[in-house]
This record gives structure tokens, C-alpha cells and sequence, in this order.
């Protein structure tokens, strides 16, 4: 594997089921943070999918996507990534070239390809990457690297359990050394995406706002983002959608909303997920759990850095809460300590900035002639050895 680049700024890509951030390296923070979804007109025939056609325009990508319209319409949103794996391959290269072309302008060619994926990403999906960066736009060399080590990394700390709260569900996985514990690994329905679906079905119960199309979701996913918060008050039945509770009055939008329990109800199935007769554990009680089924001996320095990562996290209280409910489920004495630093929306991004400046020789960079000589068989390995460093010193 080549380890040394003399060649231009490489590129960071944290392909996210919701939005891909994207920059050069020698950036601390990404330099774009676009919406991972793609429009094709409704009413025609623009082409086939999942054949190697180019698509006419228009093509609109990210937030584009709802104001789109051509002569018969708005856009149909198509997302390429379900559950942190890409399913639209062919809808997802797409968006990847526009990006290079229309947003970085630049000739993806002349730069190295720092690609994060997740814990667990299975190998023909590394493959098909690797494809198309290598073969198919011809970069110098590529690298596939987890995103829950990077996180930790970014912090200077070889060991940790990483919580990443992502759109459409939430990963639990324990770090040592810079290698996942796959036996220490989970991964459950929850994410912004069902925080979102159950603040549009409270507010149509109630009669407050139907949300029935995007743009009225996006009006709701603004609501979520700008007021829900956590409650330190456990909810403990289930939800009560005759009972209002007293109502402010709040403006998004140019549209203004009397807006009440709502913005903690919906929140609350992070850590009761009963409320809406899911069977699924709590988050508490899946981190638990993950730490539970490491080693005995190596389980004190997980409980001493439990990190969380994506923007559910940043939701007021999320903490004070998170903190309270581990505490019920946790022995009284085992200390723990939970880490939530700001900016750790991009922790994995920042983290992979971090090792390319600092550390360049732990990146398992894959170089074009390798892998037009061996093959497939470069992309077994998708994880940092930082067994060398010292704990906080790197």
C-alpha cells in the first residue's frame, strides 16, 4: 500500500444517509454539508435507472431538490442511502460527480479520496467505491476508513464507546485501539428521520399542521431542529393525543404554529420507546448493554468515554438526561463519563483532517497501481491501528 502523497489536497467524503459533508483536508470542518438526495421529474420519462446512461439535466441535488420544478411539476426526492448503506448506486455517483464538478470544481483526478464509512459497511459496497473512484474517475489513490475510530481519534483517544445518533437509526459500537468490538455492536431504529415522522403524526392528530407535503415536512423538520428539546422529566405513558398542553406561539417560515408538548414528546422515544408501543430497547439501555458484552477488564475504559456523535445529540438537555437515565441503569459503583464535545456533528470528518495532517502513515491508503494489480482483496481492511499512540497525545 502507498503511504506517502505528493500530490494534491486530498478530499474528505463522510457519506452520510442524510447529507454528505465534503472538503479539502486542510480544512478544519467540511467545506460543504449538502442533503444526500437527488430529484427526477414526475410526469416523464427522463431515462432508465441502474444503467450506465448518462442523465440529462435537470438533476437537482441536495436542498435544490424541493424547489425544483421543470414544465410539468415539482421533483420526485429519491435518497440513495437507507440505513447508512448506499442502495442507489447509480443515483449516488451522480450526486458525487455533480459535486466535483458544479460545487468543488475540480478534476477529481488530480486528488486523493479520503472515503468514511460505517462500522459494519459491507465488502461489495466498499468494492463498488472503490470502482468508481479508481477505476471509473481515475484518482490517484483512495482510502475507505470507519467513521466511529475517526470520532475518537479527533479527540486524541484510542478507546471509547462511539454513539452516533444518525438519520434513520443509531450505532453503538465499542473502539479499542482503533479497531471496532464487533461482538460490542448495535444498531437500532432511531434517528432524526423518526423524531421527524412522529412530530408530523402528533401535530395532524392534534390538528395543528398536516405536513403532507415536502415542503411542509421540511417546515416540521425545521420545528424539531429549532425548539424540541429533552425532557428531565421522564414521560411515563403513552402519548396523549387528545390532551393539549398549554401552547406558544412560534414562526417558521413566514407560517406561525401554537406549538406545545409536542417538542419533547416526540424526542422522548429516544429513551421510551414504549410510548409508541416499539419494542426495541432505550438508547441507556443499549449502550449498556454494547459495554456489557466486552471484555470485563477493558469495559472501565469504555465506561470512561462514551462519545456521542450526530446532530440528534445536539437537542437542548440531551445530556443532562442521558446522564440521569445510564445512571439508573449502571451499578452505583462504576463511574462513567459521557463526552459531547462541540462540533461532533463532523467528529468523524475533523478526526480524518486530524490523521491526514498528523498522522498520514496510519491512513490505509490504496494507491490506483495496486489496485489495478491485486485487486478487490485491498478493501478488506477499513481500520486504523493506533495501538503506537499515546491515549491523548496524538
Amino acid at each position: 500500500m502507498s503511504k506517502k502523497i505528493n500530490i494534491n489536497t486530498p478530499i474528505i467524503i463522510d457519506n452520510g444517509t442524510y447529507s454528505i459533508k465534503i472538503g479539502f483536508s486542510n480544512q478544519h470542518s467540511p467545506q460543504y454539508n449538502i442533503l444526500n438526495i437527488y430529484g427526477t421529474p414526475k410526469y416523464r420519462n427522463w431515462g432508465v435507472p441502474n444503467l450506465e446512461e448518462p442523465i440529462n439535466k435537470p438533476f437537482p441535488i441536495g436542498k435544490n431538490v424541493y424547489t425544483a420544478k421543470d414544465e410539468e411539476g415539482f421533483f420526485k426526492i429519491n435518497y440513495p442511502m437507507h440505513r447508512r448503506l448506499i442502495e442507489d448506486f447509480y443515483g449516488m455517483k451522480k450526486i458525487w460527480e455533480k459535486i466535483f464538478r458544479e460545487m468543488l470544481k475540480i478534476d477529481p483526478s488530480k486528488h486523493p479520496i479520503f472515503f468514511i464509512v460505517n462500522t459494519g459497511t459491507p465488502f461489495n459496497q466498499k468494492y463498488e467505491i472503490s470502482e468508481f473512484f479508481l477505476r471509473k474517475l481515475r484518482i490517484p489513490c483512495l482510502a475507505i476508513v470507519e467513521s466511529e475510530p475517526l470520532a475518537l481519534f479527533s479527540l486524541s483517544k484510542k478507546y471509547g464507546v462511539i454513539v452516533d445518533l444518525g438519520y434513520d437509526c443509531t450505532s453503538i459500537v465499542s473502539i479499542y485501539e482503533g479497531f471496532p468490538v464487533m461482538n460490542a455492536f448495535e444498531k437500532i431504529p432511531i434517528g432524526a428521520f423518526l423524531i421527524d415522522r412522529i412530530l408530523r403524526y402528533v401535530f395532524r392528530a392534534r390538528g395543528i399542521y398536516q405536513g403532507l407535503n415536502k415542503q411542509d415536512k421540511q417546515i416540521i423538520t425545521k420545528i424539531k431542529e429549532k425548539y424540541s428539546y429533552i425532557s428531565l422529566k421522564p414521560v411515563k405513558d403513552k402519548i396523549d393525543l387528545k390532551t393539549i398542553a398549554a401552547k406558544t406561539t412560534k414562526k417558521i417560515s413566514n407560517n406561525s404554529f401554537q406549538i406545545g408538548d409536542e417538542c419533547f414528546i416526540a424526542p422522548e422515544i429516544i429513551f421510551n420507546p414504549n410510548l409508541l408501543n416499539n419494542t426495541h430497547k432505550s438508547l441507556p439501555q443499549v449502550i449498556t448493554q454494547v459495554i456489557t458484552n466486552t471484555d470485563e477488564e477493558l469495559r472501565k475504559k469504555f465506561y470512561q468515554n462514551i462519545l456521542f456523535t450526530g446532530g440528534t445529540s445536539l437537542l437542548q438537555d440531551f445530556g443532562v438526561r442521558m446522564e440521569s437515565e445510564l445512571k439508573n441503569i449502571i451499578k452505583s459503583n462504576q463511574n462513567f463519563r459521557l463526552l459531547l464535545p462541540e462540533g461532533r456533528e463532523y467528529l468523524a470528518w475533523i478526526g480524518a483532517s486530524k490523521m491526514i495532517s498528523k498522522h498520514p502513515s496510519l491512513i490505509p491508503w490504496i494507491s490506483s497501481q495496486d489496485y489495478f494489480e491485486k485487486g478487490k482483496e485491498l478493501f478488506n481492511f477499513s481500520s486504523i491501528d493506533v495501538s503506537e499512540l499515546e491515549e491523548g497525545k496524538f
